[in-house]
Protein backbone atom coordinates (compact mmCIF):
# COMPACT_ATOMS: atom_id res chain seq x y z
CA UNK A 1 0.00 0.00 0.00
CA UNK A 2 0.83 3.37 -0.95
CA UNK A 3 2.47 5.05 2.37
CA UNK A 4 0.96 8.35 1.91
CA UNK A 5 -2.50 6.37 1.90
CA UNK A 6 -1.06 4.45 5.10
CA UNK A 7 -0.28 7.77 7.11
CA UNK A 8 -3.76 8.97 6.02
CA UNK A 9 -5.06 5.82 7.42
CA UNK A 10 -2.88 6.45 10.26
CA UNK A 11 -4.17 9.50 11.14
CA UNK A 12 -7.62 9.21 10.92
CA UNK A 13 -7.60 6.22 13.45
CA UNK A 14 -5.85 8.77 15.68
CA UNK A 15 -8.41 11.44 15.22
CA UNK A 16 -11.14 8.70 15.79
CA UNK A 17 -8.84 7.30 19.36
CA UNK A 18 -9.16 11.43 20.50
CA UNK A 19 -12.86 11.70 19.69
CA UNK A 20 -11.96 14.27 17.07
CA UNK A 21 -15.49 12.64 15.46
CA UNK A 22 -15.71 15.12 12.35
CA UNK A 23 -12.17 15.30 11.18
CA UNK A 24 -11.77 11.80 11.11
CA UNK A 25 -15.25 11.53 9.18
CA UNK A 26 -13.54 14.03 6.59
CA UNK A 27 -10.48 12.32 6.26
CA UNK A 28 -11.84 8.48 5.82
CA UNK A 29 -14.24 10.16 3.20
CA UNK A 30 -11.38 11.07 0.97
CA UNK A 31 -9.52 7.62 2.06
CA UNK A 32 -12.39 5.85 0.73
CA UNK A 33 -13.17 8.15 -2.29
CA UNK A 34 -9.34 7.48 -3.12
CA UNK A 35 -9.66 3.73 -2.85
CA UNK A 36 -13.46 2.41 -2.41
CA UNK A 37 -11.96 -0.99 -2.23
CA UNK A 38 -10.59 -0.37 1.24
CA UNK A 39 -12.98 -2.03 3.38
CA UNK A 40 -11.79 -1.26 6.78
CA UNK A 41 -11.59 2.42 5.94
CA UNK A 42 -15.09 2.13 5.29
CA UNK A 43 -15.53 0.61 7.95
CA UNK A 44 -14.18 2.84 10.41
CA UNK A 45 -15.90 5.39 8.30
CA UNK A 46 -19.45 3.96 9.31
CA UNK A 47 -18.47 3.39 12.73
CA UNK A 48 -17.87 7.08 12.77
CA UNK A 49 -20.94 7.82 11.07
CA UNK A 50 -22.39 5.88 14.22
CA UNK A 51 -20.69 7.87 16.76
CA UNK A 52 -22.28 11.73 15.22
CA UNK A 53 -26.07 9.55 14.65
CA UNK A 54 -25.71 9.70 11.59
CA UNK A 55 -27.11 6.54 10.96
CA UNK A 56 -28.40 6.11 7.31
CA UNK A 57 -24.73 6.95 6.03
CA UNK A 58 -23.11 4.34 8.30
CA UNK A 59 -25.85 1.89 6.70
CA UNK A 60 -24.47 2.70 3.40
CA UNK A 61 -20.81 2.12 4.25
CA UNK A 62 -21.59 -0.91 6.55
CA UNK A 63 -23.07 -2.34 3.28
CA UNK A 64 -19.85 -1.20 1.04
CA UNK A 65 -18.28 -3.66 3.30
CA UNK A 66 -20.69 -6.36 2.90
CA UNK A 67 -20.85 -5.71 -0.56
CA UNK A 68 -16.34 -5.79 -0.55
CA UNK A 69 -15.97 -9.12 2.26
CA UNK A 70 -19.49 -11.22 2.44
CA UNK A 71 -18.42 -13.05 5.81
CA UNK A 72 -17.52 -9.62 7.28
CA UNK A 73 -19.13 -10.98 10.67
CA UNK A 74 -18.46 -7.70 12.88
CA UNK A 75 -20.19 -5.45 9.95
CA UNK A 76 -22.89 -7.33 9.73
CA UNK A 77 -23.73 -7.21 14.02
CA UNK A 78 -22.69 -2.99 13.31
CA UNK A 79 -25.84 -3.08 10.40
CA UNK A 80 -27.93 -4.32 13.03
CA UNK A 81 -27.07 -1.94 15.14
CA UNK A 82 -27.80 0.76 12.68
CA UNK A 83 -30.88 -0.62 10.79
CA UNK A 84 -32.10 -0.88 15.05
CA UNK A 85 -31.45 2.70 15.65
CA UNK A 86 -33.02 3.54 12.30
CA UNK A 87 -36.08 1.16 13.39
CA UNK A 88 -35.84 -1.28 10.93
CA UNK A 89 -36.07 -3.72 13.58
CA UNK A 90 -36.94 -7.09 11.04
CA UNK A 91 -34.09 -6.28 9.00
CA UNK A 92 -31.62 -5.66 12.21
CA UNK A 93 -32.72 -8.95 13.39
CA UNK A 94 -31.29 -10.72 9.88
CA UNK A 95 -28.17 -9.24 10.33
CA UNK A 96 -27.49 -10.29 13.53
CA UNK A 97 -28.72 -13.81 12.85
CA UNK A 98 -26.06 -13.98 9.80
CA UNK A 99 -23.30 -12.47 12.39
CA UNK A 100 -24.28 -15.27 14.28
CA UNK A 101 -24.60 -18.07 11.46
CA UNK A 102 -20.93 -17.14 10.48
CA UNK A 103 -19.75 -17.18 13.96
CA UNK A 104 -22.41 -19.34 16.79
CA UNK A 105 -20.91 -18.25 19.81
CA UNK A 106 -20.20 -14.15 18.82
CA UNK A 107 -21.24 -12.85 22.28
CA UNK A 108 -21.98 -9.35 21.20
CA UNK A 109 -24.53 -10.46 18.27
CA UNK A 110 -25.74 -12.52 21.06
CA UNK A 111 -26.35 -9.53 23.21
CA UNK A 112 -27.75 -7.33 20.38
CA UNK A 113 -30.47 -9.59 19.44
CA UNK A 114 -31.19 -10.36 23.02
CA UNK A 115 -31.89 -6.62 23.49
CA UNK A 116 -33.76 -7.00 20.04
CA UNK A 117 -35.88 -9.54 21.42
CA UNK A 118 -36.50 -7.89 24.72
CA UNK A 119 -37.60 -4.85 22.73
CA UNK A 120 -40.45 -7.06 21.06
CA UNK A 121 -41.34 -8.77 24.22
CA UNK A 122 -39.89 -12.54 23.31
CA UNK A 123 -38.30 -12.46 26.53
CA UNK A 124 -37.70 -16.50 26.42
CA UNK A 125 -35.32 -16.11 23.52
CA UNK A 126 -33.83 -12.65 24.83
CA UNK A 127 -33.22 -15.09 27.75
CA UNK A 128 -31.15 -17.51 25.81
CA UNK A 129 -29.26 -15.02 24.01
CA UNK A 130 -27.77 -13.15 27.08
CA UNK A 131 -26.63 -16.29 28.55
CA UNK A 132 -25.57 -17.75 25.17
CA UNK A 133 -23.16 -14.55 25.39
CA UNK A 134 -22.40 -14.80 28.98
CA UNK A 135 -20.95 -18.80 27.65
CA UNK A 136 -18.99 -17.21 25.20
CA UNK A 137 -17.83 -14.33 26.69
CA UNK A 138 -17.93 -14.96 31.00
CA UNK A 139 -16.91 -11.25 31.66
CA UNK A 140 -19.42 -9.50 29.29
CA UNK A 141 -21.07 -6.79 31.82
CA UNK A 142 -24.01 -6.07 29.47
CA UNK A 143 -24.55 -9.05 28.69
CA UNK A 144 -25.18 -9.77 32.60
CA UNK A 145 -26.97 -6.74 33.64
CA UNK A 146 -29.46 -7.21 30.51
CA UNK A 147 -29.33 -10.91 31.83
CA UNK A 148 -30.52 -9.25 35.05
CA UNK A 149 -33.39 -7.34 33.24
CA UNK A 150 -34.89 -10.25 32.04
CA UNK A 151 -34.70 -12.28 35.71
CA UNK A 152 -36.32 -9.33 37.44
CA UNK A 153 -39.11 -9.05 34.72
CA UNK A 154 -39.69 -12.60 35.75
CA UNK A 155 -39.95 -12.00 39.24
CA UNK A 156 -36.47 -13.99 40.00
CA UNK A 157 -34.89 -10.92 42.05
CA UNK A 158 -32.02 -12.80 43.79
CA UNK A 159 -31.05 -14.30 40.91
CA UNK A 160 -31.51 -10.33 38.94
CA UNK A 161 -29.57 -8.67 41.77
CA UNK A 162 -26.84 -11.66 41.15
CA UNK A 163 -26.87 -10.86 37.72
CA UNK A 164 -26.29 -7.17 38.29
CA UNK A 165 -23.82 -7.82 40.70
CA UNK A 166 -21.52 -10.21 38.13
CA UNK A 167 -22.10 -7.15 35.72
CA UNK A 168 -20.45 -4.84 38.31
CA UNK A 169 -17.49 -7.33 39.38
CA UNK A 170 -16.44 -5.99 35.91
CA UNK A 171 -17.13 -2.48 35.29
CA UNK A 172 -18.48 -0.58 39.04
CA UNK A 173 -19.49 2.25 37.39
CA UNK A 174 -21.86 0.05 35.37
CA UNK A 175 -24.80 2.38 34.98
CA UNK A 176 -27.47 0.15 33.74
CA UNK A 177 -26.43 -2.61 36.24
CA UNK A 178 -26.52 0.28 39.48
CA UNK A 179 -30.08 1.68 38.13
CA UNK A 180 -31.45 -1.69 37.69
CA UNK A 181 -29.72 -3.36 41.00
CA UNK A 182 -31.37 -0.73 42.87
CA UNK A 183 -34.74 -0.87 41.61
CA UNK A 184 -34.40 -4.69 42.27
CA UNK A 185 -33.61 -4.13 45.92
CA UNK A 186 -36.51 -1.58 46.22
CA UNK A 187 -39.05 -4.56 45.06
CA UNK A 188 -36.82 -6.78 47.58
CA UNK A 189 -38.21 -4.39 50.18
CA UNK A 190 -34.47 -3.53 51.26
CA UNK A 191 -34.56 0.20 50.66
CA UNK A 192 -31.22 0.47 53.31
CA UNK A 193 -29.51 -1.38 50.37
CA UNK A 194 -31.19 0.26 47.43
CA UNK A 195 -30.06 3.67 49.29
CA UNK A 196 -26.56 2.44 49.32
CA UNK A 197 -26.59 1.74 45.12
CA UNK A 198 -28.08 4.98 44.22
CA UNK A 199 -25.67 6.87 46.89
CA UNK A 200 -22.89 5.55 44.75
CA UNK A 201 -24.44 6.13 41.50
CA UNK A 202 -24.52 9.82 42.61
CA UNK A 203 -20.79 9.11 43.37
CA UNK A 204 -19.97 8.67 40.08
CA UNK A 205 -21.51 11.38 38.56
CA UNK A 206 -22.93 14.03 41.22
CA UNK A 207 -25.37 15.35 38.50
CA UNK A 208 -27.74 12.49 38.43
CA UNK A 209 -30.94 13.56 38.79
CA UNK A 210 -32.90 10.23 38.10
CA UNK A 211 -30.21 8.77 41.09
CA UNK A 212 -31.17 11.66 43.32
CA UNK A 213 -35.01 10.84 42.64
CA UNK A 214 -34.65 7.59 43.38
CA UNK A 215 -32.52 8.07 46.64
CA UNK A 216 -35.49 10.57 47.96
CA UNK A 217 -38.01 7.77 47.52
CA UNK A 218 -35.83 5.39 49.15
CA UNK A 219 -35.06 7.79 52.15
CA UNK A 220 -38.72 8.53 52.01
CA UNK A 221 -39.01 4.75 52.64
CA UNK A 222 -36.09 4.63 55.64
CA UNK A 223 -38.32 7.60 57.39
CA UNK A 224 -35.17 9.94 56.50
CA UNK A 225 -37.51 12.85 55.32
CA UNK A 226 -34.99 15.82 55.65
CA UNK A 227 -32.96 13.90 53.14
CA UNK A 228 -35.60 12.90 50.84
CA UNK A 229 -36.77 16.41 50.69
CA UNK A 230 -33.41 17.60 49.98
CA UNK A 231 -32.66 14.72 47.03
CA UNK A 232 -36.14 16.05 45.33
CA UNK A 233 -34.98 19.41 45.81
CA UNK A 234 -31.75 18.90 44.20
CA UNK A 235 -33.35 16.85 41.21
CA UNK A 236 -35.48 20.10 40.39
CA UNK A 237 -32.85 22.13 40.83
CA UNK A 238 -31.02 20.06 37.63
CA UNK A 239 -34.11 19.06 35.49
CA UNK A 240 -37.22 21.17 36.86
CA UNK A 241 -39.45 19.78 34.85
CA UNK A 242 -39.35 16.08 36.19
CA UNK A 243 -42.78 15.85 37.53
CA UNK A 244 -42.53 12.38 40.07
CA UNK A 245 -39.63 15.17 41.98
CA UNK A 246 -42.55 17.67 42.80
CA UNK A 247 -45.11 14.95 43.25
CA UNK A 248 -43.01 13.65 45.51
CA UNK A 249 -42.23 16.62 47.56
CA UNK A 250 -46.48 17.36 47.58
CA UNK A 251 -45.91 14.14 49.65
CA UNK A 252 -43.97 15.22 51.78
CA UNK A 253 -45.71 18.54 52.83
CA UNK A 254 -43.33 20.78 50.45
CA UNK A 255 -45.33 21.33 47.63
CA UNK A 256 -49.10 22.02 47.54
CA UNK A 257 -50.98 18.87 47.06
CA UNK A 258 -52.76 18.50 43.48
CA UNK A 259 -56.25 17.68 43.12
CA UNK A 260 -54.43 13.89 41.67
CA UNK A 261 -51.66 12.42 41.01
CA UNK A 262 -49.82 14.25 37.12
CA UNK A 263 -51.38 11.51 34.32
CA UNK A 264 -47.54 11.81 32.74
CA UNK A 265 -46.75 9.91 36.51
CA UNK A 266 -49.23 7.45 36.71
CA UNK A 267 -49.01 6.01 32.93
CA UNK A 268 -45.48 5.82 32.76
CA UNK A 269 -45.63 3.80 36.50
CA UNK A 270 -48.19 1.50 34.94
CA UNK A 271 -46.86 1.57 31.46
CA UNK A 272 -43.14 0.31 33.60
CA UNK A 273 -45.33 -2.42 36.01
CA UNK A 274 -47.66 -3.72 33.29
CA UNK A 275 -45.31 -6.68 32.02
CA UNK A 276 -45.51 -8.04 36.34
CA UNK A 277 -48.50 -6.05 37.39
CA UNK A 278 -50.36 -9.12 38.39
CA UNK A 279 -47.70 -11.59 39.92
CA UNK A 280 -46.88 -8.49 42.20
CA UNK A 281 -50.10 -7.50 43.23
CA UNK A 282 -51.67 -11.08 43.64
CA UNK A 283 -48.32 -12.52 45.08
CA UNK A 284 -46.44 -9.95 47.14
CA UNK A 285 -49.34 -7.17 48.13
CA UNK A 286 -52.04 -9.55 48.31
CA UNK A 287 -54.83 -7.56 46.82
CA UNK A 288 -57.74 -7.61 47.45
CA UNK A 289 -59.90 -5.15 46.04
CA UNK A 290 -61.73 -6.80 43.01
CA UNK A 291 -62.97 -9.69 45.22
CA UNK A 292 -64.05 -7.38 47.92
CA UNK A 293 -65.82 -5.09 45.22
CA UNK A 294 -67.27 -7.98 43.73
CA UNK A 295 -69.11 -9.29 47.25
CA UNK A 296 -70.32 -6.27 47.68
CA UNK A 297 -71.88 -5.72 44.73
CA UNK A 298 -73.48 -9.47 44.46
CA UNK A 299 -74.90 -8.44 47.96
CA UNK A 300 -77.00 -6.11 46.61
CA UNK A 301 -77.82 -7.97 42.67
CA UNK A 302 -78.14 -11.65 44.56
CA UNK A 303 -77.12 -13.13 41.82
CA UNK A 304 -80.28 -12.01 39.86
CA UNK A 305 -78.59 -10.32 36.87
CA UNK A 306 -76.32 -11.27 34.19
CA UNK A 307 -76.91 -8.58 31.68
CA UNK A 308 -75.29 -5.62 32.82
CA UNK A 309 -73.39 -2.62 30.78
CA UNK A 310 -70.67 -1.92 33.58
CA UNK A 311 -67.44 0.13 32.90
CA UNK A 312 -64.62 -0.25 34.84
CA UNK A 313 -62.42 2.57 35.76
CA UNK A 314 -58.91 2.12 35.57
CA UNK A 315 -58.90 -1.39 34.56
CA UNK A 316 -55.41 -2.06 34.64
CA UNK A 317 -54.57 -6.02 33.37
CA UNK A 318 -58.35 -6.92 34.25
CA UNK A 319 -58.30 -8.07 37.36
CA UNK A 320 -61.42 -6.27 38.42
CA UNK A 321 -62.74 -6.91 35.04
CA UNK A 322 -62.90 -10.43 35.30
CA UNK A 323 -64.79 -10.55 38.80
CA UNK A 324 -67.46 -9.20 37.10
CA UNK A 325 -67.50 -11.26 33.52
CA UNK A 326 -70.08 -13.27 34.60
CA UNK A 327 -72.77 -10.61 34.90
CA UNK A 328 -71.63 -8.37 31.98
CA UNK A 329 -73.63 -8.12 28.84
CA UNK A 330 -71.21 -5.52 28.06
CA UNK A 331 -68.06 -4.83 29.55
CA UNK A 332 -65.88 -1.36 29.06
CA UNK A 333 -62.37 -0.61 30.35
CA UNK A 334 -60.28 2.34 30.48
CA UNK A 335 -57.14 2.52 31.66
CA UNK A 336 -54.19 5.64 30.90
CA UNK A 337 -51.38 3.23 30.32
CA UNK A 338 -51.73 1.62 26.78
CA UNK A 339 -49.20 -1.39 27.98
CA UNK A 340 -51.75 -1.93 30.66
CA UNK A 341 -55.04 -1.89 27.99
CA UNK A 342 -52.63 -4.25 25.76
CA UNK A 343 -51.79 -7.08 28.56
CA UNK A 344 -55.94 -6.29 28.99
CA UNK A 345 -56.49 -6.93 25.39
CA UNK A 346 -54.41 -10.42 25.83
CA UNK A 347 -57.09 -11.42 28.60
CA UNK A 348 -60.32 -11.56 26.06
CA UNK A 349 -62.00 -10.18 29.20
CA UNK A 350 -63.85 -6.48 27.53
CA UNK A 351 -65.83 -5.96 24.98
CA UNK A 352 -64.40 -2.89 24.63
CA UNK A 353 -61.36 -0.58 25.72
CA UNK A 354 -60.52 2.66 26.05
CA UNK A 355 -57.17 4.52 26.85
CA UNK A 356 -57.36 7.16 28.76
CA UNK A 357 -58.57 9.50 31.36
CA UNK A 358 -61.12 8.35 33.94
CA UNK A 359 -63.63 11.47 33.42
CA UNK A 360 -63.66 11.04 29.19
CA UNK A 361 -65.86 8.01 29.32
CA UNK A 362 -68.16 9.45 31.94
CA UNK A 363 -68.74 12.53 30.14
CA UNK A 364 -69.77 10.98 27.14
CA UNK A 365 -72.21 8.05 28.50
CA UNK A 366 -75.03 9.63 29.75
CA UNK A 367 -77.50 7.02 31.43
CA UNK A 368 -75.47 4.10 29.68
CA UNK A 369 -74.23 1.82 32.58
CA UNK A 370 -75.52 -0.42 35.21
CA UNK A 371 -72.53 -0.59 37.15
CA UNK A 372 -69.72 1.40 37.48
CA UNK A 373 -66.33 -0.19 39.11
CA UNK A 374 -63.17 1.44 40.58
CA UNK A 375 -60.41 -1.01 42.26
CA UNK A 376 -57.39 0.50 44.37
CA UNK A 377 -57.86 3.76 41.77
CA UNK A 378 -58.18 6.76 43.76
CA UNK A 379 -55.32 6.28 45.57
CA UNK A 380 -53.80 8.30 41.82
CA UNK A 381 -57.31 10.90 42.66
CA UNK A 382 -57.57 13.35 45.53
CA UNK A 383 -60.48 15.46 44.83
CA UNK A 384 -63.40 12.73 43.56
CA UNK A 385 -66.19 15.83 43.14
CA UNK A 386 -66.02 15.44 39.12
CA UNK A 387 -65.54 11.51 39.51
CA UNK A 388 -68.61 11.61 41.22
CA UNK A 389 -70.23 13.89 39.37
CA UNK A 390 -69.42 11.90 36.38
CA UNK A 391 -70.87 8.53 37.25
CA UNK A 392 -74.46 9.86 38.30
CA UNK A 393 -74.45 11.17 34.80
CA UNK A 394 -73.17 8.23 32.82
CA UNK A 395 -75.10 5.65 34.95
CA UNK A 396 -79.02 4.41 34.33
CA UNK A 397 -81.23 4.98 37.21
CA UNK A 398 -80.94 2.20 39.76
CA UNK A 399 -77.27 1.82 38.31
CA UNK A 400 -74.59 1.10 41.17
CA UNK A 401 -71.07 2.57 41.40
CA UNK A 402 -68.65 0.47 43.58
CA UNK A 403 -65.14 1.06 44.81
CA UNK A 404 -61.82 0.92 46.96
CA UNK A 405 -59.99 3.54 49.07
CA UNK A 406 -57.70 3.86 51.27
CA UNK A 407 -58.81 4.62 54.63
CA UNK A 408 -57.75 8.05 56.06
CA UNK A 409 -58.46 9.42 59.77
CA UNK A 410 -56.31 12.26 60.07
CA UNK A 411 -58.00 14.84 57.48
CA UNK A 412 -61.69 15.31 57.26
CA UNK A 413 -61.34 14.50 53.10
CA UNK A 414 -58.14 13.74 51.69
CA UNK A 415 -53.87 13.44 52.29
CA UNK A 416 -51.44 12.61 50.01
CA UNK A 417 -49.49 10.42 51.76
CA UNK A 418 -45.39 9.50 51.17
CA UNK A 419 -46.01 6.69 49.25
CA UNK A 420 -47.47 8.67 46.79
CA UNK A 421 -50.70 7.40 47.29
CA UNK A 422 -54.27 9.53 48.19
CA UNK A 423 -56.37 8.07 50.94
CA UNK A 424 -60.13 9.68 51.74
CA UNK A 425 -61.78 10.20 55.10
CA UNK A 426 -65.21 8.14 54.81
CA UNK A 427 -67.14 11.57 55.49
CA UNK A 428 -65.97 12.78 52.72
CA UNK A 429 -66.77 10.13 50.35
CA UNK A 430 -70.16 10.00 52.04
CA UNK A 431 -70.65 14.29 51.55
CA UNK A 432 -69.49 14.29 48.08
CA UNK A 433 -71.92 11.11 46.85
CA UNK A 434 -74.78 12.53 48.72
CA UNK A 435 -74.00 15.99 46.88
CA UNK A 436 -74.01 14.15 43.52
CA UNK A 437 -77.33 12.49 44.51
CA UNK A 438 -76.27 9.16 45.05
CA UNK A 439 -77.72 6.80 48.02
CA UNK A 440 -75.74 5.09 49.81
CA UNK A 441 -75.84 0.86 50.27
CA UNK A 442 -72.87 -0.21 51.83
CA UNK A 443 -69.22 1.02 52.91
CA UNK A 444 -67.33 -1.71 54.51
CA UNK A 445 -63.97 -1.46 56.65
CA UNK A 446 -61.48 -3.73 54.84
CA UNK A 447 -57.52 -4.72 54.15
CA UNK A 448 -57.51 -3.96 50.18
CA UNK A 449 -53.47 -5.18 50.13
CA UNK A 450 -50.15 -4.89 51.74
CA UNK A 451 -47.41 -2.16 50.99
CA UNK A 452 -43.61 -2.78 52.64
CA UNK A 453 -45.00 -5.98 54.28
CA UNK A 454 -47.82 -3.31 56.01
CA UNK A 455 -51.39 -4.41 55.68
CA UNK A 456 -53.51 -0.91 54.10
CA UNK A 457 -56.65 0.01 55.41
CA UNK A 458 -59.43 0.59 53.26
CA UNK A 459 -63.10 0.96 52.24
CA UNK A 460 -65.50 -1.02 50.15
CA UNK A 461 -67.94 1.61 49.19
CA UNK A 462 -71.60 1.02 47.02
CA UNK A 463 -73.77 3.40 45.95
CA UNK A 464 -76.83 3.68 44.15
CA UNK A 465 -77.67 6.75 41.45
CA UNK A 466 -82.13 6.47 42.59
CA UNK A 467 -84.16 5.02 40.16
CA UNK A 468 -86.44 7.95 40.32
CA UNK A 469 -85.70 11.54 40.41
CA UNK A 470 -86.27 13.48 43.66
Amino acid sequence: MNDSIQSRRDHALALLRSNRLVEAKTLYSHICQTDPRDAESWNLLGAVHGMLGEFQEAEACCRKVIALQPDAVGTYNNLGNTLKFQGKIREAEQCYRQALKLIPGYAEAHNNLGNLLKGRGELQEAEIHYRQAIASAPNYGDAHSNLGIILRDQGKLDDAVASYRRALQQDPSHRDALYNLGLALFEKDEPVAAAGVFEQLLGINPQDPGAMEFLGIAYTQLGEIDKAIEMYERTLELAPDRVDARYFLSALGKEPVPAQSPAEYVTRVFDTYAHKFDRHLLGKLSYQAPQLLCQAVMGVIRGERNDLEILDLGCGTGLCGASFRNIARHLTGVDLSPKMIQKTRERGIYDELIVGDLLTPLRESNSRYDLITAADVFIYVGDLSQVLAGCQVALRPGGLFAFSTEREESTASYALRRSGRYAHAVDYIRTLANSSGFKEISAEQAIIRQEQRTPIDGNIFVFQKPRHAG
